[in-house]
Order: C-alpha cells, then sequence, then structure tokens
C-alpha cells in the first residue's frame, strides 16, 4: 500500500497533500456489510440531531469533511450482558492519517458479554437554511449504514486519487426502504451528492466557505425563529 500511496501524493495538487492515504484507505473499504452534535437517522426515516432529535431541515445541504473520516469498530453489550454499560466501546481510526486499523480478530476482548462490529463515521458542516453552520458526528455500524457512508467515501477518495481539489461533497440527507416479512418498512440512511465544493491546504475542521457580506438592513420588530418539532420516542 506504501506504494500505492506515494504514487498518488506525487500527483496530487497542494490542497490534497495529506490525503493520499484517503483516496488508497477509501477504495479498498468493504461497503457491504466521535461544540458538535450527534446525527442519525429515527427507525421512520427520518434525519434528527442533538439529544433533543431536532429534525433537520428538508433539502438542506451538508458538507462532509474529508479529513474526518473515520473506520473502526464499537461494541455493543448484549441486552441480557450483567451490568450493562450504557456507552459501547469504540476504536475509531482517521483514515486520513494512514493510521493501521487492526483486524477484527486482533481486538481486545470486551469486558462484557458483547461483540464488536464494524464502523464508519464523518463530520459535517450544515451550509444551508435554518442549520447552518451546525457542525455534526455521524456514527453507524448497521449494514445500510456502513453501505451510504462507505459509497461516499469511496466517491471522496476517487476525487482525491485523481487530483481534484472539489472533493468536499455538499448532501442532502435522504432516506430509501424496503420492506422486511417480519418488522415491515425498514428505512435505511442515504447521501445524495447535490454538488463539490473545493478543499483548502490549511484546512483543519472544514472546507472553504466565502464569508457572505455584511448586510445592512433598516430596524424592525424582532420576528420568532422558527423551530422544528422535535422527534418523540
Amino acid at each position: 500500500m506504501s506504494n500505492e500511496v506515494a504514487e498518488i501524493k506525487s500527483n496530487l495538487p497542494a490542497q490534497l497533500v495529506g490525503l493520499g492515504n484517503l483516496a488508497v484507505a477509501t477504495a479498498q473499504l468493504n461497503v457491504n456489510t466521535g461544540g458538535q452534535f450527534y446525527l442519525k437517522m429515527d427507525r421512520s426515516g427520518v434525519w434528527v440531531y442533538g439529544a433533543e432529535d431536532t429534525e433537520v431541515e428538508p433539502d438542506s445541504l451538508w458538507a462532509v469533511n474529508p479529513r474526518q473520516l473515520s473506520k473502526g469498530y464499537v461494541a455493543w453489550a448484549d441486552d441480557d450482558a450483567p451490568n450493562r454499560p450504557n456507552k459501547p466501546l469504540e476504536q475509531m481510526y482517521n483514515l486520513a492519517s494512514g493510521a493501521a486499523i487492526p483486524m477484527l480478530a486482533d481486538l481486545p476482548e470486551l469486558p462484557y458479554k458483547g461483540s464488536w462490529s464494524d464502523q464508519l463515521g464523518c463530520q459535517l458542516l450544515c451550509a444551508t437554511g435554518d442549520d447552518k453552520d451546525t457542525q455534526a458526528i455521524f456514527k453507524t455500524n448497521s449494514g445500510g449504514g456502513v453501505e451510504a457512508l462507505g459509497q461516499l467515501m469511496q466517491a471522496i477518495g476517487a476525487k482525491i486519487a485523481a487530483g481534484d481539489i472539489d472533493c468536499v461533497p455538499l448532501v442532502k440527507l435522504t432516506s430509501s426502504s424496503y420492506k422486511h416479512q417480519t418488522y415491515g418498512t425498514i428505512y435505511k440512511p442515504k447521501f445524495e451528492i447535490d454538488s463539490w465544493m473545493a478543499i483548502d491546504a490549511d484546512m483543519e475542521e472544514g472546507p472553504h466557505r466565502e464569508p457572505e457580506p455584511e448586510k445592512v438592513e433598516e430596524k424592525a420588530e424582532a420576528t420568532p425563529t422558527r423551530r422544528r418539532r422535535r422527534r418523540t420516542a
């Protein structure tokens, strides 16, 4: 792999130096199977974020940070595990760092009844609408989630491998579904790529975005901020 990374790096523009490892790592992902909010899709196919499960605004665009794509493992305790912990154990690795990711068989033994499973993660920044400038983390170990995010990672990696500095996807958070004989309608996450943005050479936390021009407006009576309905369990 080191020769492949070196070959890719030698052809990359300045904005993409340091992301050659990511181009290789995403190409080799098997997609079939951590001030930020956690983002998730609920069982009804609606995307929500934060402790109060605020609904994501429909058709809003979210930028996915190529420098914050991760792969690793998560271990949830079985329902009948004694002294079942509230949070799972995680071992996640930043794909852009080129760090070696251990094999599933080499992971440490769990201190409770449960098992390790593959997990993917990414960092997003909302670019439009009511959620603009909201940062969120999405992690998934479900089959549909790993497939959807894995395919998005591969699209990003292909852009980087081709030397394209427009490697920051702006995506709509949607879903697909299928009928299960026992559980009924099952929803799967979906990232619809709307367009691509350029990445900066010195970008650490997000894509390059031009500052908006300062607006000068006459003082007016304040109007209440629209609040979307929060999801209930």
